[in-house]
């Protein structure tokens, strides 16, 4: 018969005629004749349906061939490979028992204990964190193997490895007590003697080293005559270090000569005799420390830049040439220890010494960064276990290179080394010490501002308030881990004033209100006051007043008293009430609480002038401006008072001059008017003249502020105009030529120029007048569309304009 290869079409066909076959009749003709017209169609659903079945037998089997066979049998052959070192084959079989709880009792130890076995051998192979991780696996390992049903045979040598990894992992407290077993119990000798070499070197490690308990066990493990080669050489070089940090130097030195010259354990014989020269105390000591410096580098030789004696040998090596004053080649040393042996207890102690070794070279800025580095890297001073640095010593080489800075009068650095201080002598003294670095850091920064240009003075007064937040960040910090401790509102309240000084308002009212809600009374008062300043800064001077209300009762002796009238002041006056602020102003010019030689009497003084001025009391404000001048005359910028004296004068001419609204007709009140007005007039130039003269030296010296500048123009600007009034023509004309001069790209030009326009009109010189008027015309169009026409003169571009044609069509 022919192959049958159905296609989909006849499959689904053959499928609709099986369902019109079930309605057939089943007689034989008939199904005969079915046959004969439809056997392809039934021997392609056949085939179909075979087919499936197959394949379904097929995945079954496969299935089931894949299912592991867990055969107890196959923990004895992991045991076997194990043994002849196949650790793939031995673990791959350990691992088809996970979890390894399911198996029967005595056979629970196998997996575990493989595990164990191999991760130890692994960790042979690794060094550093790595390395010790691996050691502390295994020992988990072994530990849960030794808890199981293990046979005799198998315990004890699993104890003695189970100490091994402990001890090699950094426990080697915990190692103890299961080596004391084997130690004491009654097995062969070589188990014995390898579980005394561990609890020799266990002893020797442990948190607190019990140096008599590690001598009694590393004795007998000397005292072992089967003990040779390595072994014996290893005790010997352990027996070194006992006897030396037991203080017998002479008995460790004589022990570590035993070690011959190519035994393995060499480098670190050469190590301990190394500290036993640099402990010399006498006479010889540079000498000594000398030889200390040669054998430490043999040490290095021999040990292969590997083992545990290289970075000791460098950090000793280190302090043994600072202490011979070799400082550029300890410093390399400690640079070695960070290159080879990073993230080490060498290594974090190797920080610390390079930040004070720089410290001492006077690279003050490579040692404020070593310093930041390694209070980044230590854990917690309760923390501190590091056998190279007691936690003493760390304390008072901080407070000594603390010392060092503040002696050399460099605050900056002693208070960026201040704020580590907290991780070592608490949040208490850690205020303290950043408080006396900074205070004297500002006032050095306040202090001689000669010289500075107006960008450096911006830079300075930025980096100040950076310093301020940088301090009051420190304190938030410390309040936070000291918020139910005593010195929590102080805290709060350094973290207050700095946040103040930075300009961060909104911040410093959330400490102070901190504070006072931590009922701090001593400064409750000062407390409210700060708070309502912060509204003020932050342009609330209603909610200031509201908060002053709080402090109505306070007590008349209460110093603080005196600050609140000024401070309400500066509030009556944002809101426009004069009269409220004038009274409150003379509280402290006139009363009794304060002198003149405070800030705030001399603020008060200033505002009051000032509120004299806007007021249009231009005598009486004149008279308060040159008391203040008197009075402090040497005031950074008094040059803003100055000018307000001078247009205090100007004005105070202005209202008394003919020439400005006075209507008397009578000769003689003119004629007394006039007088008046000239001596205002003078008053008024003399002002200009001196202040003129005063930001001409500034200028030389620094570039000016933007208020400076603005002050300099008006200055500049009023003095041609008093001249005018005083009809110095040709001198206003000059004075004005020289605004131009110097504003020859600004729109105030214009201004100048019509004034000068002005007095040659007035001194019948029309020519020149419509000249300047032609001039001023030019200087407009040249001008850019987008000059400030508005904020610096009265008109804008349109208006100065028309102005400009209206007086040239004159």
């Amino acid at each position: 018969m022919a192959q049958v290869s159905p296609t989909h079409d006849e499959l689904g066909e053959a499928t609709g005629w099986l369902a019109r076959l079930r309605a057939l009749p089943r007689s034989g003709p008939e199904l005969r004749s079915l046959w004969a017209k439809h056997h392809r169609k039934i021997l392609v659903l056949i085939t179909a349906w075979l087919g499936l079945t197959v394949t379904l037998i097929a995945v079954w089997q496969f299935a089931a061939a894949m299912q592991p066979k867990k055969k107890y049998i196959d923990l004895d052959t992991a045991l076997a490979a194990l043994e002849r070192g196949d650790d793939a084959r031995a673990i791959q079989i350990a691992g088809l028992f996970l979890p390894w709880n399911d198996l029967p009792g005595p056979r629970q130890w196998i997996p575990p204990y493989i595990f164990g076995v191999i991760n130890s051998r692994r960790a042979e192979k690794l060094w550093g964190e790595r390395g010790r991780q691996q050691h502390l696996l295994s020992a988990r390992y072994l530990e849960e193997a030794t808890a199981r049903d293990m046979p005799d045979d198998y315990r004890l040598p699993t104890l003695v490895e189970l100490g091994r990894q402990q001890i090699a992992a950094g426990f080697a407290t915990r190692a103890i007590p299961n080596l004391l077993g084997v130690a004491t119990s009654q097995q062969d000798s070589d188990l014995v003697t390898q579980a005394n070499q561990l609890l020799a070197q266990a002893y020797s490690e442990a948190a607190k080293p019990d140096w008599q308990q590690a001598l009694h066990h590393n004795s007998r493990v000397l005292a072992d005559e089967t003990v040779e080669g390595d072994d014996r050489e290893l005790a010997q070089a352990l027996q070194g270090r006992i006897l030396f940090e037991l203080g017998d130097l002479t008995a460790a030195n004589q022990i570590l000569n035993e070690i011959p010259e190519g035994s393995r354990y060499r480098a670190e014989a050469l190590f301990w005799q190394a500290r036993i020269l640099a402990r010399r105390d006498d006479d010889g000591r540079p000498e000594a420390l000398q030889q200390a410096i040669d054998k430490f580098s043999r040490c290095i030789l021999r040990d292969n830049w590997s083992s545990r004696w290289s970075p000791q040998a460098y950090l000793f090596r280190a302090r043994a040439k600072r202490e011979l004053s070799e400082l550029a080649n300890a410093l390399e040393d400690l640079n070695q220890i960070a290159r080879l042996y990073p993230e080490s207890a060498v290594d974090l102690t190797a920080q610390f010494e390079r930040a004070t070794l720089l410290l001492d070279m006077k690279h003050f800025d490579d040692s404020l960064a070593a310093f930041a580095g390694f209070f980044e890297a230590m854990p917690r001073i309760d923390r501190w276990q590091n056998p190279y640095l007691s936690a003493q010593e760390l304390r008072q080489a901080y407070s000594a290179a603390y010392d060092t800075l503040m002696q050399r009068a460099d605050y900056a650095r002693s208070f960026a080394l201040a704020r580590f201080a907290d991780r070592l002598l608490g949040a208490t003294e850690a205020a303290k010490l950043a408080e006396d670095a900074f205070q004297p850091w500002r006032t050095q920064q306040q202090g001689d501002l000669t010289g500075l240009t107006f960008e450096q003075l911006e830079a300075r007064s930025t980096m100040l308030a950076e310093r301020d937040r940088e301090l009051a960040e420190f304190y938030e910090r410390l309040s936070r881990r000291e918020r139910a401790s005593r010195d929590y509102p102080e805290l709060i309240w350094n973290s207050a004033e700095h946040r103040r000084a930075a300009g961060d308002y909104p911040q410093a009212l959330d400490l102070y209100t901190q504070y006072l809600d931590s009922f701090a009374k001593p400064r409750r008062t000062l407390g409210f006051l700060a708070v309502a300043e912060c509204h003020l800064e932050m342009d609330q001077p209603q909610t200031a007043l509201d908060v002053l209300a709080e402090l109505a009762d306070l007590p008349e002796a209460d110093v603080s008293r005196a600050r609140l009238p000024l401070v309400a002041a500066r509030a009556h006056l944002m809101l426009a009430n004069y009269d409220a602020a004038s009274t409150e102003l003379l509280k402290v010019i006139e009363g009794d609480q304060l002198t003149p030689t405070s800030i705030e009497w001399r603020t008060s003084l200033r505002l009051y002038a000032r509120l004299l001025y806007d007021q249009q009391r231009y005598e009486q404000a004149a008279i308060r401006l040159e008391e203040w001048l008197t009075r402090y005359s040497q005031i950074e910028d008094s040059h803003e008072v100055r000018y307000l004296l001078a247009e205090a004068y100007r004005r105070a001419g202005e209202q008394v001059d003919p020439r400005f609204g006075n209507e008397s007709t009578d000769e003689r009140v003119q004629q007394l008017a006039r007088e008046k007005a000239r001596r205002r007039y003078e008053a008024a130039l003399g002002a200009y003249d001196e202040l003129a003269d005063r930001m001409s030296r500034d200028e030389a010296q620094r570039r000016l502020s933007p208020e400076g500048e603005r002050i300099l123009r008006n200055t500049l600007f009023g003095r041609g105009s008093v001249l005018a009034l005083l009809e110095r023509h040709e001198q206003a004309v000059a004075a004005y030529l020289s605004a131009v001069h110097r504003y020859q790209d600004s729109p105030e030009v214009l201004d100048a120029l019509l004034q000068i326009a002005d007095c040659y009109r007035r001194m019948n010189r029309a020519i020149e007048a419509r000249s300047t008027l032609l001039q001023a015309r030019l200087v407009l169009q040249r001008l850019p569309n987008d000059a400030p026409f508005t904020e610096t003169t009265n008109y804008s571009r349109d208006e100065w304009s028309q102005l400009i044609e209206a007086l040239v069509a004159l």
